[in-house]
């Protein structure tokens, strides 16, 4: 398993807290959906964590319209379990624009 150098701490952690404040200011049930939904992420097969991860910041940095039309697409219905998918609409469609991702 790759370790983290201490100097990734700061950037994790600063990460981390930037996250925390940007959801302080959604309503309780949209901070639950997305707390569930990346439990959900967390939850996946190793294997499936990266491409769907890739796929939620694509999906992140997307214009509304362009996002719309990939989650309704066939490519996305073919790339993902039922599963995925709803993990990645819940989060494409409830993370707040400002939310920091990892790998933006």
């Amino acid at each position: 398993f790759p370790t983290r150098r201490s100097s990734d701490l700061p950037a994790a952690r600063d990460r981390i807290f930037g996250q925390s404040q940007v959801l302080k200011g959604l309503p309780v049930e949209q901070q639950a959906l997305i707390s569930r939904q990346f439990q959900g992420f967390n939850q996946l097969p190793v294997d499936r964590r990266w491409p769907v991860g890739q796929e939620l910041v694509r999906l992140h940095r997307m214009p509304q319209e362009e996002r719309a039309a990939r989650l309704e697409s066939e490519d996305f219905a073919a790339r993902y379990s039922p599963a995925e998918q709803q993990i990645l609409k819940d989060l494409a469609l409830n993370l707040p624009p400002e939310y920091p991702l990892a790998g933006r």
